[in-house]
């Protein structure tokens, strides 16, 4: 009889002699580290500007968040079914729960690690630009009144807020929306950008 795992014997419902038949399940494991995972969409993927090498974790009723290293970006195979509306997730990401944590296989945890960092830096809200990490598209206004596209570089990316890397220089102006955006709402004075709703998309 062979165990799949290195660990502590804690089930094993049998006998000495006991017949049983060949495959079926004779007892439980509990390993002797443990460790953390999370789904990992491709999208977010691409916001990770660099591979995280620590991670926080939060455990929903349970001691104060702790840190964990040697954090790992581990592909699936398969895409894991997503809810209507959200990304199916194409990897997890798993950091070992240090020793001095007490934990149980099953808890809820959040997992959350830092993407990249970037400080005085040109920025944009992320409305203002097609496309979501490495390259991306802005429009600026032309000298005939129409907007022109230019292509720019991409850096670290919020969801909310895009660095720029390349392609404008800091004083340059751009459409708040990009054309094709669905958070424009010309008739809302709040949203509207002259410069996109006038020429239209």
């Amino acid at each position: 009889m062979v165990a799949p795992a290195s660990g502590t014997l804690v089930e094993f419902p049998f006998m000495v002699g006991m017949p049983v038949d060949i495959g079926l399940e004779t007892g439980a494991i509990q390993p002797s580290a443990f460790h953390v995972e999370a789904p990992i969409t491709a999208a977010e993927q691409y916001r990770l500007t660099e591979e995280p090498d620590s991670a926080s974790v939060t455990i929903a009723d349970g001691p104060a968040p702790f840190d964990c290293e040697d954090v790992r970006v581990v592909q699936s195979e398969t895409a894991s079914p997503a809810a209507e509306g959200e990304d199916a997730s194409t990897a997890t990401i798993q950091c070992p729960v240090p020793q001095d944590v007490r934990v149980f296989p099953g808890l809820a945890i959040e997992l959350t690690v830092a993407g990249g960092s970037a400080e005085g830096v040109p920025v944009l809200p992320a409305t203002a630009v097609i496309g979501t990490a490495d390259t991306g598209i802005v429009y600026v206004p032309g000298s005939d009144g129409r907007s022109q596209e230019v292509e720019i570089g991409i850096g670290v990316n919020d969801g909310q807020t895009v660095e720029i890397t390349s392609g404008l220089e800091v004083g340059d102006e751009v459409l708040q929306y990009a054309p094709g955006s669905d958070d424009v709402d010309c008739a809302d004075p709040e949203f509207y950008d002259p410069l996109f709703c006038e020429e239209g998309p």
